[in-house]
């Protein structure tokens, strides 16, 4: 992702570092944080990255320990929280004071304050509304504070209120394996990690013929990630081709 300082986050599932690197039309390295293993600082299979915008502390997803991490802007270890109540987090999202981690294995979202204290579970494993199969990305709508998940081997997108209820679902016979989910002002983007990859949909929830989305996914192999930057520029982390892919949409 790319956050509100500039810099691309990159999540790298099949290592145990985190590598942050600054976007200014070229990338170059900025830091990398951690080592492979289960003490503090340290990781097995990170995945989720956010940056909390007001202390600009990182949160990650670390998934094989069953926790999150939390470091500074300066990458200095702070501390961790969810080793509890954790089930492989995955994905990570902030919104106000309040941080949401999808449990992949878990079928469930957790919700904390952003000292680690816990508020809420919402949804329990399942394919009935409201319950998850595998729950993947994560966003929240900067405006009403809906809360959109990827119910990934559900094949949809789930909504839920501010207060945690549910609220809505669409994408069930037209999604595949859906594993990220980006808001633009009229668009609700979300990635798959199996072909055709992006699909748009408006908030009627009635999907759209995109033309960015044709021209994107024909360079993709194996999406997971991906974030949509204020330029309204593509950032997408495709694992297969070991890459991140930037689509300028200008």
């Amino acid at each position: 992702m790319i956050d509100e300082f500039g810099k691309i986050r990159v999540d790298l599932s099949n290592d145990s570092s985190l590598p942050v690197v600054q976007y200014t039309g070229k990338v170059r390295p900025v830091v990398s944080v951690g080592t492979q293993g289960n003490g503090r600082g340290e990781f097995k299979n990170p995945w989720g990255v956010v940056v909390e915008h007001k202390s600009e502390n990182i949160y990650v997803a670390d998934q094989l320990n069953n926790r999150v991490q939390v470091f500074s802007r300066e990458a200095k270890y702070l501390f961790e929280f969810g080793s509890d109540k954790m089930n492989y987090p995955l994905c990570i999202a902030i919104y106000k004071d309040r941080v949401f981690v999808t449990q992949h294995l878990g079928g469930c979202l957790l919700v904390y304050d952003l000292s680690g204290k816990f508020i809420q579970q919402v949804g329990t494993p399942g394919s009935g509304k409201g319950q998850f199969n595998h729950p993947h990305g994560i966003t929240i709508h900067n405006t009403n504070g809906d809360i959109y998940i990827c119910d990934y081997s559900n094949n949809r997108i789930q909504i839920f209120s501010n207060d945690y209820s549910y609220k809505s679902q669409f994408g069930m016979s037209i999604l595949k394996s859906p594993t990220d989910i980006q808001l633009t002002k009229d668009t609700i983007f979300v990635l798959s990690d199996q072909n055709p990859f992006l699909y748009s949909f408006n908030y009627n929830l009635t999907q759209l013929h995109n033309t960015v989305c044709d021209s994107i996914r024909q360079h993709l192999k194996y999406p997971y990630s991906f974030f949509i930057d204020g330029n309204d520029n593509f950032i997408i982390s495709d694992a297969d081709n070991n890459n991140i892919v930037i689509f300028n949409n200008t």
